[in-house]
Formats: C-alpha cells, sequence, structure tokens
C-alpha cells in the first residue's frame, strides 16, 4: 500500500506509525490517565494516516 503513495506521504505515514508503536508501548505500563492519553494519540494518528492515503 506504501507503494501508491508518493516520497513524501510515505515518510509522513511511516513517521506516523512510529508514534503509534511509541504510544502503545507507553500505554501498557502508564497508569490509566496516561493510557488514555496514549488511547487519544493513537486515534489521531490512524486518522492522520487514513487522510494521508486519500489524499487529504
Amino acid at each position: 500500500m506504501l507503494d501508491e503513495l508518493t516520497g513524501y506521504q510515505a515518510e509522513e505515514v511511516g513517521r506516523l506509525h512510529s508514534i503509534g508503536a511509541r504510544a502503545r508501548s507507553l500505554a501498557q505500563e502508564a497508569s490509566p490517565a496516561l493510557r488514555n492519553v496514549c488511547v487519544a494519540i493513537l486515534g489521531e494518528t490512524k486518522l492522520m494516516i487514513k487522510e494521508i492515503r486519500e489524499g487529504r
């Protein structure tokens, strides 16, 4: 799927995946309040990836 993206878009998606992975990792060790923040970050990164793929 990354083949369909421009180089810049693929780079941005890669960065967002990295952010998501860090948020998931943090959420596993975090307090409930911080876990909620991590889940919100994951939701936002997924939305941003979707928008990049759709060309918005």
